[in-house]
């Protein structure tokens, strides 16, 4: 087990970071890197023309041509 919250801590450091305030558990992290590289080969797929969203519980990453955005919507 310490072995994979390792693996899952270095993954979390490969991801776009979130605000401070959402901690992502296990299987949300792999849900999220499993979408956001979906997301960048989908960009990569169009020749990057395209904007791509996805969104996590309350962030969402947008990733276009002129850089990538987070957003939350947490109301704290």
């Amino acid at each position: 087990m310490h072995m994979l919250n390792e693996a899952l801590d270095r993954l979390r450091l490969t991801l776009p970071t979130f605000p401070e305030d959402t901690k992502l558990t296990k299987i949300e992290t792999l849900r999220f890197a499993h979408k956001y590289i979906w997301a960048l080969r989908e960009s990569l797929q169009s020749g990057g023309s395209e904007d791509q969203t996805l969104s996590l519980g309350n962030v969402t990453v947008s990733i276009s041509p002129s850089g990538n955005k987070i957003t939350s919507t947490s109301g704290s």
